[in-house]
């Protein structure tokens, strides 16, 4: 046919076109799919905001302020409930949590107070000095902006 070489010629555009319009669909999934990865920090932020939400002491927050979580309830319909209860885990977690901090503080002053420094050169781990450090404002010279640190 006398249009054959006019379709050909088509056919080529469309196939660059085409192309392109792949490269193109890849970069943007790939950018998309960068971007909608969570960390787990993200994932921590976002249940603990969750959780101050559903205990309703902001409920005095517009909607169009609320994190996308809470954006599928409806908040006139959403219970108002006074505190979330804390699993059994969380709560054996969070006596864990609590025991070693006074175990480490307790293993820190008497460190401080006894001179044993629990490093095999005998000094000081500097890191626990650090954490035992406490600032404190010197009353006689407020003015100053002077900081002593005990």
């Amino acid at each position: 046919p006398g249009n054959q070489h006019i379709d050909s010629e088509y056919d080529m555009n469309d196939s660059k076109d085409l192309l392109e319009l792949i490269g193109n669909i890849d970069e943007y999934t790939i950018a998309m799919i960068n971007t909608t990865k969570r960390s787990t920090e993200d994932k921590y932020i976002e249940e603990a905001i969750e959780a101050v939400e559903n205990v309703g002491r902001f409920s005095h927050i517009n909607t169009h302020c609320q994190s996308s979580l809470n954006e599928s309830i409806d908040s006139a319909n959403q219970q108002l409930v006074p505190f979330v209860s804390a699993t059994t885990n969380l709560v054996r977690l969070n006596t864990k949590w609590q025991e070693q901090l006074k175990a480490e503080k307790e293993r820190v002053r008497r460190s401080l107070i006894t001179g044993n420094y629990d490093e095999e050169d005998n000094t000081i781990n500097l890191q626990a000095a650090k954490d035992a450090i406490v600032t404190v404002l010197n009353p006689n010279s407020y003015n100053q902006n002077n900081f002593d640190s005990y």
